[in-house]
């Protein structure tokens, strides 16, 4: 990326920020008025019923930002104008081929918002099990092969990226939603997750992805102090975009060139929370599928402390991770890998393990404060 984009994108990530701490309230009076609660339940961290589905105020912020940006690129608007001309370019030349670039793009789009909605319509009525799964793979299936497309690599690898990309996808979607208990926490690792993509994608030279990450960034910041005040839940809508975006993200970054590390390090800690925890309760025997509490950032609020610490400490080893997956962008090779690799595994131990290795009087230090 050039050092021109530094200035739009900022002002992009700004407007987004602004857009989704203004939206929040807003959003929140309708969802009280239409009555729209979170009632606690097996799986609740928190033990009074919660407005949810604020994350339509973030999923607004990105579409409005999102379209601004694409609007200018398509009108040849400023720096965008020459940005996204080069971004959904595939192969061949001429008008056909532009053409047929931004059709592709706009579908993706669309498609990047069909699990979106699909979390909307769980906040306000509920879905089956088998419909929710059934459109959660095929938004996946949809946004491989169209990244893919997008970014034309050769058959054989085009043919094998989708064939790992549609579990990829569609895993991460679900493990997000499992992950939003806390407050804060799918904030945090909103703002993480998106910081990461925007490094990433200025190292790469790679505008949309930058763009996009600080977006997601600024999204998730703007909601943040509304969720720690207590305001409200994201909701399905709001999880189901957070899971969305980020491995979206994360599979465009390896489309584009990212090393593996750097392209899946802020999805390592949701992945290994929610993959231990289903070992753990198949192990003792326990149905997988039922409700729970025993995620390690479950077990460590379950310990005494307040959301907002549990979250902090979560996301605390999320940017671990993430600064271990920049770092192979830079430092590459056999023995970088390797090390860093390796790094990266410590860091998911340690967090998996936290709930277990602290001392029995931290409750003293963190008093337990549940909302």
């Amino acid at each position: 990326m050039t050092a021109s984009l530094t200035t739009p994108t900022l002002l992009t990530a700004a407007g987004t920020l602004i857009i989704s701490a203004l939206l929040t309230p807003v959003v929140r009076a309708l969802l009280v008025r239409f009555r729209v609660f979170d009632v606690p339940n097996a799986r609740s961290s928190h033990t009074v019923t919660v407005v949810r589905g604020l994350g339509i105020a973030v999923w607004a912020a990105m579409l409005i930002a999102s379209l601004a940006v694409i609007g200018a690129g398509l009108l040849n608007i400023g720096v965008f104008g020459a940005v996204f001309g080069a971004v959904f370019s595939t192969a061949g030349s001429g008008a056909s081929a532009a053409g047929g670039s931004w059709l592709l793009a706009a579908t993706l789009f669309a498609v990047l918002n069909l699990t979106v909605v699909l979390g909307l319509i769980e906040d306000l009525r509920g879905l089956s099990v088998k419909s929710r799964s059934a459109l959660q793979l095929l938004a996946a299936i949809l946004i491989a092969v169209l990244l893919v497309a997008l970014a034309s690599p050769p058959p054989l690898a085009a043919i094998l990226t989708v064939l790992f990309g549609i579990p990829f996808i569609s895993s991460f979607i679900n493990v997000a939603n499992f992950m939003d208990g806390l407050n804060g926490i799918s904030a945090l690792h909103g703002i993480i997750g998106g910081v990461c993509f925007w490094l990433l994608g200025t190292h790469l030279h790679s505008p949309a992805l930058a763009i996009a990450g600080a977006i997601t960034a600024a999204a998730f910041l703007g909601f943040l102090p509304w969720n720690l005040l207590g305001y409200g839940f994201l909701g399905d809508v709001g999880s189901y975009l957070l899971g969305t975006v980020l491995v979206s993200l994360s599979f465009a970054a390896l489309l584009a060139g990212s090393p593996l590390l750097a392209a899946i390090s802020p999805l390592v800690i949701y992945f290994g929370d929610v993959g231990w925890t289903l070992v753990r309760r198949i192990r003792r025997g326990a149905k997988w599928h039922e409700a729970h509490r025993e995620h390690a950032y479950q077990r460590l609020q379950q310990l005494g402390m307040s959301h907002l610490t549990a979250s902090a400490i979560t996301a605390g080893f999320t940017a671990a991770a993430v600064a271990l997956g920049l770092l192979s962008a830079v430092w590459q090779g056999p023995l970088a890998f390797a090390v860093l690799l390796a790094g990266g595994s410590v860091i998911l131990l340690c967090y998996l393990n936290l709930p277990r290795l602290l001392p029995a009087a931290l409750p003293a230090v963190f008093p337990k404060k549940q909302r």
